[in-house]
């Protein structure tokens, strides 16, 4: 299965970071891939590059084949690394030029916090996925206003999760177990996740509770036939 079909079956997304506090930072990312999730994206702005890119590249060892490993911010890293998933925000280098340190079948997502924002990566062809949010507050963006759940609903109009030719894109910020449920509502069928996984006693549970969640609203009224389809969009087979 390629890039592009991971991506497009995928639910779970992932962040955190090096866990150097804790010190159990490869033990955590064995436990949540165990329990489900799709992306897992590296995200320590206070560690080294060097750091970052010998964490990453391990994690890329240790990943299920139905997984991604995402770098963040970073073309370099993603380039010396030759990773799959580049993740950029809205300051970042503009999508166009991130991709020419990347190799020819990397995928590109970029944050988006505005209707404006994520129309324009719903539309850039250099943009694979987009993320809107912060749905609520969340101290990993403190200075990001909490766009709520409108913007969600309009990714879902834009960008229907269920259409094959919809791009994929996920919403975050705040999001756990007990704040899913109006996020689904909106229309969101992925999401992305930091506290609700890096904070949990058990991350492997908490994850599997997640993604048991959001597959049975992927699931909902429609056949594994297709379901499964979604992973062949149309038109995606140059960065398979």
């Amino acid at each position: 299965m390629g890039i592009r079909q991971r991506l497009n079956l995928s639910r779970l997304y992932l962040c955190t970071d090096l866990r150097t506090e804790k010190g159990d930072f490869f033990d955590f990312v064995r436990a949540v891939f165990a329990g489900g999730v799709d992306l897992l994206q590296v995200r320590d702005k206070k560690a080294a590059p060097e750091a970052v890119a010998e964490a990453i590249s391990e994690v890329r060892r240790m990943a299920p084949m139905r997984s991604l490993v995402v770098v963040n911010d970073s073309p370099q890293i993603a380039g010396g690394c030759q990773a799959d998933v580049l993740h950029i925000g809205q300051d970042d280098m503009p999508p166009g030029e991130a991709r020419g340190y990347l190799h020819d079948h990397a995928l590109i997502g970029r944050s988006t916090h505005s209707v404006e924002q994520a129309d324009a990566a719903n539309a850039d062809g250099d943009v694979d996925y987009f993320c809107v949010g912060p749905v609520h507050a969340t101290p990993t963006k403190p200075t990001y206003v909490p766009v709520g759940l409108d913007l969600v609903r309009h990714a879902a109009r834009i960008a229907p999760p269920f259409a094959r030719d919809a791009k994929p894109w996920f919403a975050i910020g705040g999001i756990n177990a007990g704040t899913l449920e109006p996020i689904l509502d909106a229309g969101a069928r992925r999401i992305v996740v930091v506290r609700a996984l890096t904070q949990a006693s058990d991350p492997e549970t908490a994850a599997r509770e997640l993604r048991t969640r959001l597959d049975e609203a992927w699931a909902e009224g429609r056949t594994e036939a297709e379901q499964m389809r979604d992973a062949w969009t149309p038109g995606t087979e140059g960065r398979d």
